[in-house]
This record gives structure tokens, C-alpha cells and sequence, in this order.
């Protein structure tokens, strides 16, 4: 379930040195530049894979998180994590880049909400992705208002009475090119919006099983011309870093998808997601970052069918 596991996240971290933190990013960065992976988005509260992504092969958008939930820390918090982004060393803005994330709109008050898109908006959100959050934002109440109770105290807030991305549409963060992760309890008028505000849904499908939380409905989304792009959510929820996995197990519930579109959400639709325009299509002009998949016997008939169904692993071509 949702709530117990971001409670057991945050014991784990506390327990967890910096060390373990750069040891554990050192060992993710070669197991994705081994997978054939040439770029990803990393959502970080500490900003500690800007300089490990600096070293590697990978193109990297750094996802700065701000979370706060209680409105009177708003202008502190925005004050806090604008320094901590000052502080970060200078990178190669051409392959890594760092920009602003919200975390989700039930672990940030309207008025950091606010303020954040006053100060140059949000490039990503996570949204739509569980039961707890949409009953919070419907009536105020279960799951996720006793772990706010819990980890933040009493903070008043009065619910939209609304979906997530309805919400976050009211309070006027999805805008062009923002990336609304998970999306997975969304219905047709959700769809509709980020369609027309062009965000990206990110689908994180094997995290969402983990969690219990569902499937995003892949087919309500492409049919209502959403770009998709595909994610992990990290290995706190997930059994690898390889986003071919998490096509896969799309492809295999979503028989009726095209896998030329799941191909392209894995490849091209992720390079633009994540601002990276000479990355994940062979054309002249792009850059040589390739990754291969192995058959035994004769050619298949259908290669991206053949990706997308079968279990053999991708590998990095240097």
C-alpha cells in the first residue's frame, strides 16, 4: 500500500549515510549506461546525482523536489531550495541539466504552489497515482490526512472536491512540456486537460503494481492524444532502472496499443520529455547513443513487436 511504504521510505532514509546515497547512485548510473540507457530524469530532494551524472555518459535532468505541505513554511522553503540550487557546481547544461519539481498535489500547499509558479513554474509533478491521494483531495480525510497529522501536525486545508490533475490544472501548473507522473487514476475530462495543456504523462507501471495502486490506462491516454513518456520511480519501488521493462509490461496488458507507440514512448517520446531533442531517433544530425537486443535464429518478423514481448536484456553500445 501507498501510505505504509512512504512511511517506511523516510525510516529507511534516515537510516541510510550520504555514502550509502553515492555509493547507491555510482552503482545506478552503470547498471542504466549498461542497459543501454542514454538519458533519465532523476528526482532528487539533495541534488547528489548532478555531479555523478557529470561524470558519466548519460544525459541528466536533475528534478530538484520541494515538498511542504503547511503554507506559513511556503516562503522559507522556496528561499531554502533556491540557495541549495545556487550552491550546486556548474555542469555540462548541454548534457545535465538541473530544474524545479513539485513533489505532488497532496504534499504541497496551495500558496508553495503558488509561489513556485511565480518563480518560473514546475517541470514535474507527481499526480494521479494512488487511491490515498484522491480521497484526500476529494474530501480531506484518510489515509494520507492521518500521515499528515502524523509527520506535519494539524494543517488546515480545504479540498478541492477534485480529480489531481484537475487540480493542479485550477492552480495552474500543467503548462507545456510538464511532466505529470503516474497518471494513473485519471478518467476521460483528466485526459482531455493534459492533453490540451501538452504535459507528459510518464507512466511508471511496475512501481504502481508494487504499490497496489493499479495500471495507468495506457489506451484512455494515447486515444486522447497525451504524450506519454515512461519512468520507474525508482528502485524503492521497483526491481531495475530499465524502462524497456516497464514497456514491456504495458505491452503485455495493452495487447491493442500499437507497440510502435510503446517503442516510441521508450525511445523518442522520453528524449522529448526530458529536453533532450538530438537523442532517441536514428535521423541525421542525432547523436550515436544506441542500444541493442540479441535474437537467436532467424530475423523476427515484426522486430519491435519482438523488443517489446520478450524477455531478452538490452545492452549499451559504445
Amino acid at each position: 500500500g501507498f501510505v505504509p511504504w512512504v512511511e517506511d521510505q523516510l525510516r529507511l532514509r534516515a537510516e541510510r549515510s550520504s555514502e550509502d546515497a553515492t555509493n547507491g547512485i555510482r552503482q545506478a548510473i552503470v547498471s542504466l549506461e549498461a542497459s543501454g540507457t542514454v538519458a533519465i530524469a532523476d528526482v532528487s530532494n539533495s541534488l547528489g546525482a548532478v555531479e555523478g551524472l557529470t561524470q558519466s555518459s548519460l544525459h541528466g535532468l536533475v528534478l530538484h523536489e520541494i515538498l511542504g505541505f503547511d503554507p506559513a513554511r511556503a516562503d522559507a522553503i522556496l528561499q531554502q531550495t533556491t540557495i541549495m540550487r545556487a550552491g550546486i557546481p556548474p555542469a555540462d547544461h548541454d548534457r545535465v541539466r538541473v530544474e524545479v519539481a513539485a513533489h505532488a498535489p497532496h504534499s504541497i500547499s496551495r500558496e508553495l504552489f503558488a509561489l513556485l509558479m511565480a518563480n518560473g513554474g514546475v517541470k514535474s509533478v507527481h499526480v494521479a497515482e494512488s487511491k490515498a491521494e484522491q480521497d484526500f483531495l476529494q474530501h480531506g480525510g484518510g489515509e494520507w490526512r492521518a500521515f499528515l497529522d502524523k509527520r506535519v501536525g494539524p494543517v488546515p486545508f480545504a479540498p478541492p472536491s477534485m480529480s489531481p490533475v484537475r487540480y493542479l490544472d485550477e492552480l495552474g501548473v500543467l503548462r507545456p512540456g510538464v511532466l505529470a507522473v503516474h497518471c494513473v487514476r485519471v478518467d476521460e475530462d483528466d485526459a482531455r486537460i493534459l492533453a490540451a495543456r501538452d504535459a507528459v504523462a510518464v507512466l511508471c507501471p511496475r512501481s504502481n503494481e508494487y504499490l497496489d495502486n493499479g495500471v495507468p490506462p495506457l489506451a484512455l491516454l494515447f486515444g486522447n492524444g497525451v504524450s506519454i513518456a515512461l519512468g520507474t520511480d525508482s528502485l524503492a519501488s521497483c526491481a531495475s532502472l530499465n524502462v524497456l521493462d516497464d514497456a514491456r509490461l504495458l505491452a503485455g496488458k495493452f495487447p491493442r496499443v500499437p507497440p510502435s507507440a510503446l517503442l516510441h514512448a521508450l525511445t523518442r517520446g522520453g528524449a522529448q520529455a526530458l529536453g533532450f531533442p538530438r537523442l532517441g531517433e536514428l535521423r541525421v544530425g542525432s547523436l550515436a547513443r544506441f542500444a541493442s537486443i540479441s535474437f537467436d535464429g532467424a530475423s523476427p518478423q515484426d522486430p519491435v513487436a519482438f523488443v517489446l514481448k520478450d524477455d531478452a536484456s538490452a545492452r549499451g553500445i559504445e
